[in-house]
């Protein structure tokens, strides 16, 4: 998803009608915002992920591995 250019577009749009002085700080600002974007959405999935692969690793045949089939049952 190109969240940083349609970010980028929008804002550079807003400031140069607005506020032209602020113009050079808008990839920094898409740029933080779209990474926030990135980490909101990817993070609980990746951790999810992450303790299956340490549950499967330290878990017993059988106790464990049943439990947790796939990352949806995880997070749910």
């Amino acid at each position: 998803m190109p969240c940083y250019d349609i970010l980028r577009n929008m804002m550079e749009e807003f400031t140069t009608k607005n506020a032209p002085n602020l113009t050079p700080y808008v990839p920094l600002l898409a740029g933080s915002v779209a990474r926030s974007f990135a980490c909101i959405s990817c993070y609980p999935v990746e951790l999810a992920r992450t303790r299956m692969q340490v549950i499967f690793l330290n878990a017993k045949v059988g106790s464990m591995l049943n439990f947790y089939s796939n990352v949806f049952s995880f997070i749910l």
